[in-house]
This record gives structure tokens, sequence and C-alpha cells, in this order.
């Protein structure tokens, strides 16, 4: 659907935030919190940007967009761009969901990961659900946003810790859980190492709880990568993904066309079906009983040991 930006505010020299209205209807599709949309960029590429306001609100959604030094030009158009233009954006789509439960929850977020976090406080807040959030963030960015994302209103569940050491965010961490050992709903959006201690800490503290994660970037490729063989059993083609190439890639140069977004396993948009084989998973959206259960993967990170049969 085609939306227009109706003002965009700049948050220190890397942070841009959007507000988007429809121009097609009246108000957006409703939008579970947590979600992200898909967004064409003025690059060419698809890009997913979690959905940072409050979920009751259809008539605007915004978007906290990061200047990438290392992108492949998506962010560095968006920053280009001015209110008044349109953008090509999806329907919103979600792998980072709230639990249905009436407990509370506890919410960590880092740097940029705070976009889908926002939209479940809101979302928390109107339910008057309990919950506490811990945000980590440079001291020169978080005044900005506090105002941009108008998280005033959370206050008194929000711990901001400003310009702390890894060893200070993992203990701000930990004592957090300890204090909420109650607690069965567990959330962290961030850098994957943040994610990996928020994991860590809850294991061993609340090992009953369930925690969910959402991250920006995919796992790192093993430098060790084996090419291995595919057969499509609706299409009945066997092919080969070389070392150096994705399973993605392989399946384009095939002749094969399949969904994809951002190609780097955050997006979830070229998930296929597995009907035999080992996968070696790489990606940021499959829960772990679906990693375990070998029957889905994102052939644009993932590879595979030993032969793979897709239902493609």
């Amino acid at each position: 659907m085609k939306a227009l930006i109706t003002s965009i505010r700049a948050i220190g020299p890397d942070l841009k935030l959007f507000a988007l209205a429809s121009c097609e209807r009246p108000l957006f599709p409703s939008y579970e919190p947590g979600a992200h949309i898909d967004v064409l960029t003025p690059a060419g590429v698809t890009r997913q940007y979690s959905l940072c306001g409050d979920p009751c609100d259809r008539r605007t959604q915004s978007i906290l967009v990061k200047r990438q030094a290392a992108s492949r030009g998506g962010s560095d158009s968006m920053h280009s761009l001015s209110s008044g233009q349109t953008l090509e954006i999806g329907q919103p789509r979600n792998a980072f969901a709230l639990r249905d439960d009436p407990g509370k929850h506890l919410l960590f977020s880092a740097g940029v990961g705070i976009t889908p976090i926002v939209s479940m406080a809101h979302a928390l807040t109107a339910s008057g659900r309990d919950f506490s959030w811990h945000h980590f963030a440079h001291a020169s960015d978080f005044a900005q946003l506090h105002d941009a994302l108008s998280l005033d209103k959370f206050d008194a569940a929000l711990t901001v810790g400003t310009d702390q050491s890894r060893d200070q965010i993992a203990r701000t961490i930990e004592c957090a859980l300890s204090a909420n050992i109650a607690c069965r709903s567990v959330y962290a959006c961030g850098p994957a190492g943040f994610m990996a201690a928020v994991a860590k800490y809850s294991e061993q503290t609340l090992p009953d709880a369930i925690v969910r994660t959402e991250g920006f970037a995919p796992a790192p490729a093993d430098p060790a990568s084996r090419s291995f063989p595919v057969h499509l059993a609706r299409s009945n083609k066997t092919l080969d993904v070389g070392q150096q190439e994705t399973l993605l890639d392989a399946l384009r140069r095939n002749g094969v066309v399949i969904a994809s977004g951002c190609e780097q396993g955050v997006c979830g948009s070229c998930v296929i079906e597995v009907l035999e084989g080992t996968v070696l998973h790489n990606d940021e959206v499959l829960s772990d009983e679906e990693r375990d259960g070998q029957r889905l993967m994102c052939p644009c990170v993932s590879r595979a040991q030993g032969r793979l049969t897709l239902n493609l």
C-alpha cells in the first residue's frame, strides 16, 4: 500500500522518526504490538522496520530508521526523504508478539531495539497489565528519543541505563530478573550480545519463563560453509548450493523465484518448508521449536548439513 510521510524528526545524527499516513484509506490495518512492516526504500531494496507507535492509533504508523554505515543503501536513501513524499509499505507482520499472560511482563531493549518494545508498552498500559521495562542507550540520543516517542507516560515502569559498560548492563539485567522471580514473560530487542545476555540470565534466574527476542542482524555465518545439494520435490529438480552463495541465490540462479525481503535472516519473508534433511539455522526469525522441528528454514542465511529436500 502507499503511505504518505507526514513528518520526519531527526534524533541525533543517525536516527530519524517517520510518521506515516495511509494514502488509500482513513485508517491503517490493525496490528499487534511487536509488529513490523516492509518498506520499499528509495534505493530499491526492501527493509523491515518495527512499528513504534500506539497500536490503538490506526491513523498513523511510526517507524524509527537508523542510518547504517555498512548498509546496501536502504537506510541512506530513507534518510534522504522529506515530508510529503510517499513510500510503498506492506501489511503489518509479527514475529515478536506479546504473550497472553495476565502476570507481569519484563521488557528489555537497547539502542534502536526500543522500537517494538514501545508498542508493547502501549498495549500493556492500555490493558492494565503490570510490566517493568529496562532500556539501555547513549545519553546523547536518549533525551531526544524520550520526547519524540512520548515515553513520559511509561516513566513509572521504565528504567534507563545510559552509557553503561557491558558488565554494568549484565548486572542490571541480572538484578531485574532476580527481583521478578514470579515473571513468566520476558522480551528483549537489541544487538545480538545484549539479547544473548538476557536469555542467559533468564535461564539461570527464571528457568520457567518464556523469553522472546528480536534482532536487527542475522547470526554470523560459519566461515567454513560447505556446498550442499538440494532436491526440489514438487518440480523434481536437484541443484547445488556453492560455498560462497546462499540457498536463496542458488534457487534464483536455477529459475526458482520465492518471496524475499531483508535477505539477512531477520524478516521471515523467505521462510520455506523442508521435507528432509538437517538445517543449519542462522536466522533470527524461527522459534526454538521451529528450528528443532527441522521443517522450516530461511534460505537467505541458513544452510544444510548434507542433502536437503524442499517443498518447492
